[in-house]
């Protein structure tokens, strides 16, 4: 089954990535499907996650700190409660964490045709979401190895990290 063309799958509670009870149907998220993390509810994502259709973030994905692998067509953190994060500044992360975006449909776009056209591969933080990505040094964050194909929006590494004092 192509990517994104798998069930839409709610988180129903609060609780682990991994705990079946955590999801619609107690039924794991498995590839391809379309899931969304509801407002109210805060996950832990504390194993490796199938290849998604997509992930919604409502609510919260908070990385357990241990190897983790979340891959995706595209990521969209939305919302004023939405939070991904990995590590706080309290307890910076410790371990190794992979996001991986896998869209490829270049004649879609998932925010339709207007200039939040965003095509299939994407991690993209609006309407109040946040990203939070703490990491005990900051030598252990690498740049992508290639750059991305051409779309329609081109994008490119900087080459540097920004940091906040």
């Amino acid at each position: 089954q192509p990517p994104g063309t798998g069930e839409q799958v709610q988180s129903v509670r609060s609780g682990n990535w991994a705990d079946a009870t955590t999801w619609q149907n107690g039924r794991l998220p498995q590839a391809g499907d379309r899931v969304q993390i509801m407002a109210a509810h805060s996950v832990t994502l504390n194993t490796n996650t199938a290849p998604l259709g997509s992930l919604l973030i409502s609510g919260q994905l908070i990385f357990a700190d241990q190897p983790v692998e979340l891959t995706a067509n595209w990521i969209m953190v939305h919302g004023n409660n939405a939070l991904l994060q990995v590590g706080t500044e309290a307890a910076p992360f410790q371990s190794n964490a992979t996001i991986t975006l896998t869209g490829t449909n270049e004649n879609e776009n998932v925010s339709g045709e207007d200039a939040l056209a965003s095509g299939t591969k994407f991690l993209k933080v609006m309407e109040g979401g946040r990203l939070a990505l703490h990491g005990s040094s900051r030598d252990k964050l690498a740049m992508p190895t290639q750059a991305a194909p051409p779309s329609r929006w081109p994008t490119r590494p900087t080459g540097k990290w920004v940091t906040k004092s």
